[in-house]
């Protein structure tokens, strides 16, 4: 895999586009998040805002994204109660998807040779006051050490199958454990 500064560069025009947690957790209706720190990442639904299929539909891309030192992390944050809804099911799928395809298209420059030799990552951050009894998942047996139990999250919400196919690492964990791990320097 290749280190991501040799390979991504983000455009100038998109660095305005850095924003806290915070802010990037929020509601459409709401100006802090449910995850309060002040560390930033790319907003990526505003990057990807003018995407769209030949169809006429918008690109669901994850909230933000991280450039680590040799992986992109991808984040969703679900502030709403995680269920197996079919709904909920296909649209964070299709997050997951459309993510990487808009990362290629809009940072990459349509590079996708250079896509495929980078580590990729997917979180999924639950509000855990509106998941009371849901558990988390992980991949990583550091951070399930720190975990009460493995969880169906990941299952609610179908994504292990593209845990070490598409994503190298996909995971499903309360701000909490996201916290953790932002300060800790792996997200």
């Amino acid at each position: 895999m290749f280190p991501i500064d040799e390979v991504v560069e983000i455009p100038e025009k998109y660095k305005e586009y850095k924003k806290e947690f915070s802010k990037l957790s929020a509601m459409d209706n709401e100006k802090i998040g449910f995850v309060n720190l002040n560390q930033k990442a790319y907003d990526f639904d505003e990057i990807v805002k003018d995407i769209e299929y030949k169809s006429g539909t918008k690109f669901k891309s994850s909230d933000c994204f991280v450039l680590k030192k040799d992986k992109i992390i991808f984040i969703e944050f679900k502030n709403r109660k995680v269920t197996g809804d079919k709904q909920l099911k296909q649209a964070t799928q299709l997050k997951a998807f459309d993510s990487i395809v808009a990362f290629g298209e809009k940072i990459l420059n349509n590079d996708f040779v250079k896509l495929m030799g980078i580590n990729k990552e997917f979180y999924v951050v639950y509000n855990s006051a509106r998941n009371e009894g849901l558990k988390n998942t992980s991949t990583d047996i550091r951070t399930r050490e720190r975990l009460e139990f493995i969880s169906d999250t990941r299952i609610y919400l179908d994504l292990e199958k593209y845990n070490g196919n598409i994503f190298s690492k996909v995971d499903t964990i309360k701000e909490s454990v996201f916290k953790e791990l932002v300060n800790e320097g792996i997200i």
